[in-house]
């Protein structure tokens, strides 16, 4: 009879201990909260800090590339916001993670907004077939880009 009643109990810590595993997200030492935060976002698109400034989405932005010019441009479908990125290398899902790009970053918010130009050195945080994760700390600047 003892043991019945430890069971419930034993089952509950299994639970409780296989949420905490399954919950656990990518984690890089040495980076800051914002950078480690930034890897839970899957939307492509500009964040600052700890919040999306521009968000892709996919009924109302869209796409350009040129891989000769090696720039990629993420804009509203009226190009009133977009953020635009020109890199020294053309993007790829086959760099290595905590490579360093180099990256003139431009980027406007809305129509009344002026353009901002920032040069940024972005470390590869993750990547996927189809994204990839760029953060640069000092600034606190994240970009999930298409590839």
């Amino acid at each position: 009879m003892n043991t019945f009643k430890r069971y419930p109990l034993g089952l509950l810590v299994c639970i409780i201990f296989s949420c905490l595993l399954l919950s656990c997200n990518d984690y890089i030492e040495g980076l800051s909260e914002e950078g480690n935060r930034f890897l839970d976002n899957n939307t492509q698109g500009l964040v600052i800090g700890k919040s999306y400034k521009f968000k892709y989405k996919e009924s109302t932005c869209q796409v350009v590339a040129n891989v000769q010019r090696k720039y990629l441009r993420l804009q509203s479908d009226d190009q009133s916001a977009y953020i635009h990125i020109e890199t020294s290398k053309h993007l790829s899902s086959e760099y290595i993670e905590k490579d360093l790009l180099h990256i003139v970053l431009k980027y406007k918010l809305d129509k009344d907004s002026e353009q901002i130009t920032q040069s940024v050195s972005m470390h590869i945080l993750k990547h996927t077939d189809t994204q990839i994760w760029l953060w640069d700390d000092e600034s606190k600047i994240g970009l999930i880009l298409p590839v």
